[in-house]
């Protein structure tokens, strides 16, 4: 009788184990949210804010409960002092106010920072508290400069995005689909990939990298991601309908012109971006179709085979681009590289027929590479050969029919 009764002892001990670690779970969860009820309640309470900070440094591996709890509690704590607060980099002076709003803006930044690294932390394993974190950070990046757009954080941000160790996809989307709609963020983002192209360095983003990583896989990806947050950019800048036809024609001009000289794989991505543009903005159609009687009656005096387009020119304005034409991609239908050639003969056919066309995701192309357009022209089943017969041995690499109305001197003759 005795041994009958001893497993179910156990049970209900172990049962009574589970219940307790329950209890004290919701027990430590309903502290911390007195901590900031307290917090937001009175300044008696203010030491309760560098507990409620510990609980979002990476470090501590915080339950995400916690973390949640104190992100609301803080955020609704900071909000409405934030114009009140002085510069990151204001000293305080010998007024006891000055001195504990100074303090406050020395936590209001590491409250920004613990967000950004929760932002990219391999550990935060739930995307909705990641979303919740990336929104609380653009809303400390809103209003963090005394009400005013933070710069400098949103900043931090992009930039630890882009050395971080883990995949930015998810990141990124949520991103593009949330506040690339705002032209402010488009802009600042624009400018702090600008001063990461002339400042960033393999070896500036080993403090965020483990130690046992391969250093070469770590760059690939975070070069990757890099240009995939940049090609997207650059798409989402040229969406909007009230762009100028100058405006729109010039950077087409530029990508195409940037499309002679780049690899295959970037040769895709602009040819991708060209089409975008040339199907959101009709009125630079004549770049690509242009009636010979209205180019003789605007342009009298511009001979044919010349390119007037100034590249160099920096004012958008004044490049000439509307009196042009898109020759580059014309060029690119006989490339060497036949996805590419394929791709420039799709965007005419796409040209053709534009209402039952929709614009190319610019992210399917930003991930090509060498390998990877090997790899798919090694699954195509070919079904003619391309074969060249000569009857006499060319004498020169291009006939003078390839270059209709240029003119080639040596330098003798000149």
């Amino acid at each position: 009788m005795a041994s009958n009764q001893v497993p179910s002892r156990k049970r209900k001990n172990k049962g009574s184990g589970d219940n307790t670690k329950r209890k004290k779970m919701h027990q430590d969860l309903s502290d911390v949210r007195e901590l900031g009820q307290q917090l937001l309640s009175s300044r008696t309470y203010i030491n309760n804010l560098p507990l409620l900070l510990n609980f979002l440094n990476p470090a501590s591996s915080s339950p995400p409960e916690f973390i949640l709890e104190s992100i609301l509690s803080l955020q609704s704590f900071f909000t409405p002092l934030l114009p009140q607060l002085p510069s990151s980099s204001a000293k305080p002076t010998e007024d006891p106010e000055s001195v504990y709003r100074t303090w406050l803006r020395s936590k209001f930044d590491e409250f920004v920072q613990f967000l950004i690294q929760l932002s990219v932390s391999p550990t935060l394993s739930e995307e909705a508290l990641r979303e919740v974190v990336v929104d609380t950070l653009m809303e400390c990046v809103k209003d963090g400069n005394a009400g005013k757009f933070h710069s400098s954080t949103y900043h931090k941000f992009i930039h630890t995005m882009v050395c971080s160790n883990e995949e930015a996809d998810t990141l990124l989307d949520f991103l593009v689909s949330k506040y690339f709609k705002y032209i402010d963020i488009r802009y600042f983002t624009y400018i702090s990939l600008e001063k990461l192209i002339r400042t960033l360095d393999v070896n500036q983003c080993s403090d965020v990298r483990s130690e046992n990583a391969d250093s070469e896989k770590e760059s690939l990806t975070r070069a990757r991601s890099y240009k995939l947050l940049t090609l997207v950019l650059l798409d989402s800048c040229l969406k909007s309908p009230l762009l100028p036809a100058y405006l729109a024609a010039s950077f087409a001009k530029k990508l195409s012109r940037l499309a002679l000289t780049v690899p295959p794989c970037g040769g895709l991505v602009i040819i991708a971006l060209i089409h975008n543009l040339l199907q959101r903005h009709p009125s630079i159609n004549c770049l690509v179709h242009q009636e010979n009687d209205q180019t003789a009656k605007d342009d009298t005096n511009i001979k044919p085979g010349v390119d007037h387009f100034n590249k160099e020119e920096t004012d958008l304005m004044k490049t000439n681009a509307m009196s042009n034409s898109l020759w580059e991609i014309d060029t690119l239908r006989h490339h060497y590289c036949p996805p590419l050639s394929r791709f420039v003969l799709l965007l005419e056919n796409d040209l053709t027929v534009r209402s039952k066309t929709t614009e190319g995701t610019v992210k399917d192309f930003s991930s090509g590479s060498y390998a990877t357009i090997f790899r798919d022209e090694m699954r195509r089943r070919v079904k003619q050969v391309p074969l060249a017969f000569y009857k006499a041995i060319p004498t020169s690499l291009f006939s003078e029919t390839d270059f209709v109305g240029w003119t080639f001197q040596s330098e003798e003759q000149k």
